[in-house]
């Protein structure tokens, strides 16, 4: 039977976003790549990017939020970086659909294989 692999997301909440934890969870599994964005409580920092991304242009930094941050936009980036990181996350999920829909077929194959083995005299 075939595996493959998902694109999988979580979420949680911390009083703090302990970059430390994430740098060594990237270097522990160096090709995971993943994506974090977090925004202090406080609103004092705010912070996006990937740990082990294809650029170093868009690895994980933290920011000061500014002070009319809110007022001013609604996303983190400006809109051609927001539009480019959209359809990078709808691809991924696209890639998580097929393999789910892979995995289903494969199911799907084994069990009418089975079926099969079971009714040859």
């Amino acid at each position: 039977m075939r595996r493959n692999h998902q694109a999988r997301g979580c979420g949680f909440d911390m009083t703090e976003f302990h970059e430390e934890f994430f740098h060594c969870l990237a270097r522990a599994f160096p090709a995971l790549a993943f994506y974090c964005h977090c925004i202090g409580s406080d609103d004092e920092f705010m912070g996006y990017g990937w740990f082990n991304g294809r650029k170093a242009s868009e690895a994980f930094a933290c920011f000061d939020v500014l002070e009319d941050y809110w007022s001013l936009r609604s996303e983190k980036r400006d809109p051609l970086t927001h539009l480019i990181h959209e359809r990078r996350v709808a691809a991924m999920q696209g890639k998580a659909l097929l393999a789910s829909l892979a995995e289903l077929r494969d199911a799907f194959e084994d069990q009418r294989m089975l079926t099969r083995r079971s009714q040859v005299p």
